[in-house]
């Protein structure tokens, strides 16, 4: 199974397409509405104060965009804008100290 080979790896869900969580810095990650045309609320619940790395990428690993700042203990959402995005398939990595600490993903349809 999947947490043989990957410890870190908590659980993959088929529905929210949250891919990753390191369960040591990050309760939860989620990503609505999904599918999305305008913005997209990213929700993260962190386990500890952070700066974190919020970044997304498309299907072939370009970064579409990047943002650090500081997180307080406790849930936190952000508005993603994404009008400028093409349709398609994409990925939001958070991440603390350049190591990752969740992966969620999400599709633009338009």
């Amino acid at each position: 199974m999947l947490n043989a080979q990957f410890p870190d790896l908590t659980q993959i869900y088929e529905t929210d397409l949250t891919l990753y969580i390191k369960e040591v810095m990050l309760s939860h990650i989620s990503i609505s509405p999904n599918p999305t045309s305008d913005d997209a609320f990213l929700s993260f619940n962190l386990l500890e104060n952070n700066n974190v790395t919020i970044e997304v990428y498309d299907l072939v690993g370009n970064l579409c965009f990047t943002k650090e700042s500081f997180y307080s203990f406790g849930e936190h959402t952000e508005v993603l804008d994404i009008t400028s995005f093409a349709s398609g398939r994409y990925s939001v990595r958070l991440s603390v100290n350049g190591e990752q600490i969740g992966v969620v993903g999400f599709v633009v349809g338009r």
